[in-house]
């Protein structure tokens, strides 16, 4: 063959080969269904539709072809007279977009408790999401406002927590894989229908002013009420001595400042008002011993007050040291009480105590003791009084009497003896043991002439004022009954100066006396006056002495 016509042959070949291959010209859209249209094959040669993969299917030769889903669809040339198929398939992509939004079932009625699930299934795959109702239908409305969220299996149901939800109306969307949202359920209410629950509540019993710690498991507030309060709204809220807002599983504290002494409860309410059980009864009670302030230091003289000051209201009690502080003993010791006002001091007798040492105890309204006072010692301190003493001059032999107002001894001893009990003891030229009230007599029988004093001693060595100065004289001593006017006198009787003595028989000596018995002038030679001038206005007693050894006394009056 010349080469120009086998260079034609295989020109026409080549071209008709080019001419015979399949082409997918156009596709076109209707909803879900796609129309697709190929090329007109060559004489002989035959284009058969392959469906979705490139193979030798030979029941479709139209010239257009419906697909339904998304997908790569093939066509494939056939050659009729060899019998041969051409090596490759023409292709083309249908795509379709989801434009169907998915379709909620099965979606849980309301009213729902907070804290349980809300069941839901949607006919695709995707989200489904819980809503605040009212939140419009679009996705960043619904991303932003979304409580819960599931991923979601067509026609599998999950379910959506409303745990931590607070009480209100909700709505469920369902959201596939291309964004299409369905329309929204029916609202679901959520509401809180369960009780809070206690926990932590403290234990009584607790002092006034205390606080109570409880905790409950949900937000609203936590009430303290006496025991018995009804678990009402109203009556809580009535009878409420304290309250706290409380964070679900955080501890508040009840303040008992405001309660008086008895037995409380507590109560949780949620926001919803749902109440919880009473909590145990818990007991306010005091607890806290008195105390005792500005008591009376010792010692004490028997019969004077203790006064002592409680800072609570209450019993003061006076008791013997050594008693017990339990309220049974000092009630069974108790020598004197009295009622305690807080902080006001109160006196405590010791009139007719035995002496001794004693304490005091505080006891307030709930019988709580105070720590007892510093020991306080009750002692006779007060000194002894004397009356009825003989008056001097008293004759050598005579009896001295006097009268002490309490027990003990009264003493004769040389006037200047100091009032302690030694020198008492040392000086004592005579003793009595006397009662109280009734005179007791000393002898002075064997003393010496001089002045003396008598003092009383009582049973707790307290010590009498002395008593007035006694002369103790001789038998023949001054005696004021035995005046002769008609052998001795005096004159004037009211004397300025100069004292003179008119007397039958010589004078001898003379001495003047004050009427305690002191010796103020003593003149031992005769004489006929006394020079009286120094001493001070009063009485005196004149003591002449004649040479018959006659003795006159007489009184007279110092101007």
């Amino acid at each position: 063959m010349k080469p120009r016509i086998y260079f034609l042959l295989i020109l026409a070949f080549v071209s008709l080969n080019l001419f015979a291959q399949p082409k997918i010209v156009s596709i076109a859209y209707d909803g879900y269904e796609a129309t697709l249209t190929r090329n007109t094959p060559p004489t002989g040669i035959i284009y058969y539709w392959q469906s979705t993969s490139c193979g030798e299917l030979t029941d479709n030769s139209e010239s257009t072809y419906i697909a339904t889903t998304s997908s790569t669809y093939y066509l494939r040339g056939f050659d009729s007279t060899a019998g041969t198929w051409n090596a490759s398939c023409a292709t083309t992509i249908v795509f379709f977009a989801d434009v169907t939004a998915p379709i909620l079932s099965d979606v849980t009625g309301g009213p729902v408790d907070v804290g349980d699930n809300i069941s839901a299934t949607s006919n695709e795959n995707g989200m489904i999401y819980l809503v605040p109702d009212g939140t419009a239908q679009n996705l960043g409305d619904i991303t932003s406002a979304k409580v819960a969220e599931a991923s979601a299996t067509k026609f599998v149901a999950v379910s959506l927590s409303t745990a931590g939800l607070g009480a209100g109306d909700f709505i469920v969307y369902a959201v596939d894989g291309s964004d299409n949202i369905s329309a929204s359920s029916n609202v679901i209410s959520v509401v809180d229908v369960t009780a809070p629950i206690l926990s932590g509540v403290t234990g009584g019993p607790v002092e006034p002013g205390d606080n109570i710690s409880a905790t409950s498991n949900e937000n609203g507030m936590i009430y303290l009420v006496p025991d018995g309060t009804a678990p009402n709204l109203g009556s809580i809220d009535g009878a409420k001595i304290a309250s706290a807002t409380a964070s679900a599983g955080v501890a508040v504290n009840l303040s008992t400042a405001a309660a008086v002494l008895g037995d409380y409860i507590v109560y949780a309410v949620d926001a919803s008002d749902n109440i919880s059980a009473a909590s145990a009864a818990i007991s306010v009670v005091d607890l806290t011993a008195p105390v005792l302030s500005d008591v009376t230091a010792g010692p004490v003289n028997v019969g004077d007050d203790i006064l002592a000051t409680s800072n609570e209201d209450g019993q003061l009690y006076l008791v013997p040291d050594g008693t017990a502080a339990n309220l049974g003993d000092i009630e069974s010791a108790k020598v004197a009480e009295v009622a305690a006002v807080a902080n006001v001091a109160a006196a405590l007798w010791t009139l007719d105590l035995a002496l001794g040492n004693y304490i005091v105890y505080a006891v307030d309204g709930s019988d709580n003791v105070s720590a007892a006072s510093a020991v306080i010692s009750v002692e006779d301190l007060t000194a002894p009084v004397l009356s009825d003493v003989s008056e001097g001059p008293v004759n050598v032999g005579d009896d001295i009497l006097a009268t002490s107002n309490e027990d003990g001894i009264i003493y004769l001893v040389p006037n200047g003896t100091a009032p302690n009990l030694g020198d008492i003891g040392f000086a004592k030229v005579a003793e009595a043991t006397t009662d109280a009230g009734v005179p007791g007599a000393l002898s002075t029988t064997g003393l010496d002439l001089g002045e003396y004093i008598v003092y009383a001693i009582d049973a707790s060595d307290n010590i009498s004022a002395a008593s007035a100065v006694i002369l103790v004289n001789d038998q023949t001593g001054i005696d004021f009954n035995k005046i002769s006017s008609a052998d001795v006198q005096l004159y004037p009787v009211n004397v300025k100066d100069i004292l003179h003595i008119k007397s039958k028989i010589q004078v001898s000596s003379v001495i003047v006396y004050s009427l305690k018995g002191a010796q103020l002038i003593n003149i031992n030679t005769p004489t006929e006056s006394i020079d009286m001038s120094g001493l001070n206005e009063g009485i005196y007693v004149v003591r002449i002495k004649l040479v018959n050894n006659t003795i006159f006394t007489g009184k007279v009056s110092k101007k």
